[in-house]
């Protein structure tokens, strides 16, 4: 269970940051639509933000319990 954890936690670090990264490349480069409203960016990156918090969480407690 907590190789599941593990794995669950370093797979939203990385999805999360290629969101990021999609809406910093979205900011510099307008003709690449990555992200096309304002809502859709907004979520996106409080859903980033979120998850990197909650997996770092994760990690740290996997973490403690070895």
């Amino acid at each position: 269970m907590d190789k599941i954890k593990r794995i669950t936690a370093h797979a939203g670090i990385i999805l999360s940051g290629m969101i990021l990264v999609f809406y910093i490349i979205d900011l510099f480069n307008a003709k690449s639509l990555f992200m096309d409203s304002a809502a859709s960016q907004g979520a996106a990156i409080l859903l980033s933000v979120v998850s990197i918090s909650m997996s770092a969480m994760i990690l740290n407690m996997t973490r403690q319990k070895e």
